[in-house]
């Protein structure tokens, strides 16, 4: 059971780094393309690649001292709803709610129904909070991209 759960954690590990290439890979793009909607420095190296990386960096000391390892998947999935909520937040556009879909495509890679449940009641929690509390997108949006 252990080399199980090993696998899919070293499988999610995996996913994020590959996630983590092309955001950085396209935001240097925009970067250097001279795109309007990409969001500050701080934001994307500091806050977005920086908590991703080192929810990995956990990720691998659980494998490593096999201790935690049913939290540290909850952990980077919990980590990345919250930075796709901010990615949101900060570049002004629901195109990231994309995101919320990867992410629950990527907890059922996992065997069970708690991993997928947990991402999907955080991820709608994540939304729904920046839906009122910010104010941000028109009401009409929020119930497209919900539905």
């Amino acid at each position: 059971m252990w080399e199980e759960e090993i696998k899919s954690l070293k499988t999610l590990i995996f996913a994020y780094l590959i996630f983590i290439s092309f955001a950085i890979a396209s935001f240097l793009f925009g970067k250097f393309q001279g795109l309007q909607r990409m969001m500050e420095d701080w934001q994307f190296w500091g806050v977005m690649v920086a908590s991703n990386l080192s929810s990995c960096f956990y990720a691998g000391l659980t494998i490593h001292f096999r201790k935690g390892i049913f939290l540290a998947k909850y952990i980077l999935f919990g980590v990345m709803a919250i930075v796709i909520t901010f990615g949101m937040y900060w570049i002004g556009s629901l195109w990231i709610f994309l995101g919320y879909y990867l992410l629950l495509a990527m907890s059922g890679f996992f065997y069970g129904w708690r991993i997928p449940l947990f991402t999907g009641i955080l991820s709608l929690i994540c939304f729904f909070f920046l839906i009122f509390l910010t104010g941000f997108f028109a009401f009409l949006e929020y119930i497209i991209w919900i539905t």
